[in-house]
């Protein structure tokens, strides 16, 4: 019997609870993982964000086009 098939039946088969818990377990570190990986990349785009806009706006902020 799978994972999914044990872990997620109706009812809960005992026996499976420790493959359960240690799957959920390494599954839960890989979405924190990732959470944090996104919340890197959130912070790093906001500041290039700003640092691109404080060139664009030099001055009055207008560039002379022509």
């Amino acid at each position: 019997m799978s994972f999914f098939q044990c872990a997620f039946d109706e009812h809960i088969k005992i026996e499976c609870l420790p493959n359960a818990i240690e799957v959920g377990r390494r599954k839960l570190d890989d979405i924190q993982l990732q959470m944090d990986m996104l919340k890197q990349a959130e912070l790093h785009l906001e500041k290039s964000i700003a640092a691109w806009e404080a060139i664009l706006h030099k001055g009055d902020g207008r560039r002379e086009q022509g």
